[in-house]
């Protein structure tokens, strides 16, 4: 019956003449067999020949197809008895490892998350202990494949070992949030953090979800903002998210709202109904002046998703007006951007760079050189892939972050 090209006749027959001789009992495996042979109705011809695959294959005639199931085959429930079920169960999200390309991870509708170590010939069911509806996303770490992060149940998972073991992250008022994540980004040259914010697979209209960050103690003699970088596309018509930046300081109990913008006042580069995946020029800097305050404070990017398009945070930074005078003196000009394989790198008159590395966007770093103190470099990145990188300049004055796109 699981066979590939099985013969409907024959499985019947031997199915009627097993239990002939033994007492029916209901299994994961006889309420498939009913399902299978419901689905075989009016396909099958008088030798048992699948009539509906004999025709998708001459369909598929020539180019062949590039698509095979692989599973899971047998699905559990979300009760934590570990019941195997005669039903099929939608995959919400997948992910497979950077580190173990044969290390695959899948998410389901309603019966938890399954790992495979064989590129998807076979699945282990790893939420075995977890009571568990749907699993929204999953994702593995770029670096160690040991790490794993999940969302289902309105928690967030971690597992360390490859998930045998799953704990909840956050502090208890972090998980009082009830947070559902539907989408996971791990930083590309920072993978210990992680920025989810997703709007345009999912309709979440009127929602909020936020990303708060660590606590902070701010010198009250000091004026303090707060820096980041933003990307963002519109869907267009109707659907339009908001960004907002909150501020606590009774460890979010309520929350001030300090900087909003939203729609075209967002974006940073033209509407599109493709998922946007920003490049190196799409992006927009952003400064905010932070309120005085002699306590611990809180601050969170406010996600208020309209089902329009992703937006993406990075390089962000709380700091006082003495750095941020130093950052804004602290400049490279690189060249051509995006390239084609020749990059400039030119640093102010009065500085000079020690060091160069650059990071893909998993985090891995693939390049580094080592400069004599100099102001001018030009790079040959040619035998580098496609796609954007970050840069990490080290000067005598301090580091300089920066993104690129090799065509």
């Amino acid at each position: 019956m699981y066979a590939e090209g099985a013969n409907p006749i024959e499985v019947k027959m031997a199915y009627e003449k097993y239990f002939a001789s033994h007492q029916f009992e209901k299994t994961v495996h006889t309420q498939y067999y009913k399902r299978w042979v419901n689905g075989m109705k009016g396909n099958i011809d008088s030798n048992g020949i699948d009539l509906k695959i004999d025709r998708i294959k001459q369909e598929k005639k020539g180019g062949g197809s590039i698509w095979s199931y692989c599973g899971p085959n047998v699905h559990y429930t979300s009760d934590g008895n570990v019941t195997p079920i005669s039903e099929h169960s939608n995959v919400y999200c997948h992910d497979r490892s950077s580190v173990n390309h044969d290390v695959l991870f899948c998410g389901t509708e309603s019966g938890g998350l399954y790992k495979s170590i064989d590129a998807g010939n076979s699945w282990e069911f790893v939420t075995k202990n977890i009571v568990l509806g749907g699993v929204s996303s999953v994702a593995c770490h770029p670096t160690d494949v040991n790490v794993v992060l999940f969302s289902g149940a309105n928690d967030i998972y971690k597992s360390v070992d490859g998930g045998v073991n799953w704990s909840i992250v956050g502090a208890s008022w972090f998980i009082s949030l009830n947070v559902s994540v539907w989408e996971f980004a791990f930083h590309p040259t920072q993978p210990n953090v992680v920025f989810a914010f997703e709007n345009y697979w999912i309709d979440v209209q009127g929602e909020r979800d936020e990303i708060i960050l660590e606590k902070q103690i701010l010198d009250p003699l000091n004026n303090w903002s707060l820096a980041f970088d933003v990307a963002y596309a519109e869907y267009g018509g109707q659907y339009s998210d908001t960004l907002a930046v909150l501020f606590s300081t009774d460890c979010g109990d309520t929350w001030e709202e300090l900087w909003v913008k939203g729609g075209g006042t967002l974006s940073t580069a033209p509407a599109t109904t493709d998922l946007f995946i920003p490049t190196a020029a799409q992006w927009r800097s952003e400064l905010i002046d932070l309120p005085e305050s002699s306590e611990e404070i809180l601050i969170a990017f406010q996600n208020r998703g309209r089902w329009g398009n992703n937006f993406y945070i990075d390089n962000v930074n709380v700091c006082f007006s003495a750095s941020i005078d130093l950052v804004e003196s602290l400049n490279a000009s690189i060249y051509p951007n995006p390239t084609d394989g020749n990059l400039s790198i030119q640093v102010n008159e009065n500085n000079s760079m020690s060091a160069i590395r650059m990071h893909n966007m998993s985090g891995q770093l693939v390049m580094e050189k080592f400069i004599s103190n100099a102001n001018y470099v030009s790079l040959d990145l040619a035998e580098y892939a496609r796609g954007i990188y970050t840069l990490t300049i080290q000067t005598d004055q301090g580091v300089i972050v920066k993104r690129m796109e090799i065509n």
